[in-house]
């Protein structure tokens, strides 16, 4: 994602935008637990990317709690079976996005997962409640395992939502660099281009 975020073209798309500079906020998440790696941050140039990127890069540094084992004395039989959470993923995302300090008519959710949602009722009802809320969810599947193509089409049918949403693969881990890039560049190639101001007659 670091990469993607400090990737050129990701600058190029934001700055054909209607206000050349977008809001962008990150978290991780794991067996129901939530880290945030990058808060709320206007990127409108390439140090402002930059200083997203390196955010994104010193988080690999940082205690993932989520993805550690519980204590063999603490109940929580949920983690013991890996739970894969991405109703309550989205959920979370969505309470992020209401809680954005910039006004924006363009507000989209990526989730990345790598596997379907084992917690709960599923993502429906939180899909729907963003729709209602006028957000787009995008979906990043991660991963070779034998069963990425059933992740994906779950994905398409419960998680992603809104006009032009979208479900993108990453089969290798070198993949998902390129995948991450080609998914922000989409989605800004949705906004409104910025309106440029002729100079001399017309």
């Amino acid at each position: 994602m670091a990469q993607a975020v400090a990737d050129p073209m990701f600058l190029q798309a934001i700055q054909r935008g209607m206000h050349g500079r977008i809001g962008f906020v990150a978290f991780t998440w794991a067996n129901g637990e939530f880290i945030p790696l990058v808060p709320w941050t206007l990127i409108g140039s390439q140090p402002e990317a930059e200083q997203v990127a390196d955010r994104l890069r010193a988080a690999r540094g940082m205690p993932m709690l989520g993805y550690a084992m519980a204590d063999p004395g603490e109940v929580r039989p949920w983690r013991l079976g890996h739970a894969t959470d991405v109703s309550g993923a989205m959920d979370y995302a969505i309470g992020v996005s209401a809680a954005a300090p910039f006004a924006s008519l363009h507000q989209v959710i990526n989730i990345c997962a790598n596997g379907i949602d084992n917690v709960g009722k599923g993502p429906a009802p939180v899909r729907d409640r963003a729709l209602e809320q006028g957000l787009i969810i995008n979906g990043l599947v991660l991963g070779n395992r034998e069963d990425s193509e059933d992740t994906a089409a779950y994905f398409r049918e419960h998680v992603q939502a809104g006009f032009g949403s979208f479900v993108i693969e990453a089969r290798a881990f070198e993949d998902i660099t390129k995948a991450m890039l080609a998914k922000f560049v989409v989605e800004l190639a949705a906004l409104q281009p910025r309106q440029r101001v002729r100079e001399g007659p017309s």
